[in-house]
């Protein structure tokens, strides 16, 4: 609509200035019904083209060839440089003086003549290593065994009881139990001593 349109409108008087102003109303909310149509639809490819074999059930050969960027470390940078800082001392494992057990490895044979050296006094040690290690975990069983004992005046025989939480035959002491020997032996039923 050009400028001379409009100004022949309003000369024309209220009545074709309201009748503008209605078509135009009418225009804009057909407009505003296309627009969220057409909104709606770009939802619904822009979801379809963001779907890959990662959140999908697609199957990976169908994934496009634009890799996505790589995630980066939520770390801020320091300035410092990678490693052990200058004047830190840190703290590393130490032998210790009195070890639990000592296995000695003293050579049973000449390397050159293989000569029998297992006879021979051990020489010098030359070097030494230390292994830190945890001990097997072992259950520990406990049979609580129930006695009976007769009165000597009324010849009644009584019996012993059981403490309240010995209930069964076998039976494991505590749930706190339970759940170690179920990390620990992922279940296995029978157990070496």
């Amino acid at each position: 609509m050009t400028s001379e349109e409009i100004e022949a409108i309003l000369q024309a008087g209220p009545v074709a200035t309201t009748a503008l102003i209605q078509q135009l109303l009418e225009l804009a909310a057909v407009q505003k019904q296309q627009i969220n149509l057409l909104t709606g639809r770009v939802q619904v490819l822009e979801a379809r083209l963001a779907q890959d074999s990662h959140n999908s059930s697609k199957p990976p050969s169908s994934d496009s060839f634009v890799r996505s960027p790589k995630k980066r470390s939520l770390r801020e940078i320091s300035g410092k440089k990678p490693g052990g800082q200058a004047g830190y001392e840190g703290k590393a494992l130490c032998q210790v003086e009195t070890p639990d057990l000592v296995s000695t490895h003293a050579p049973g044979a000449c390397q050159q003549y293989q000569t029998d050296l297992s006879t021979l006094p051990l020489g010098p040690v030359l070097e030494r290593r230390q292994v830190f290690d945890l001990p097997p975990l072992k259950l520990e069983v406990t049979e609580h065994r129930l006695h009976a004992r007769t009165c000597p005046s009324c010849q009644n025989e009584t019996r012993g009881q059981f403490p309240p939480n010995v209930t069964n035959w076998v039976q494991y002491a505590s749930i706190d139990t339970v759940s170690v020997v179920k990390s620990q032996f992922q279940g296995i039923r029978h157990f070496n001593n």
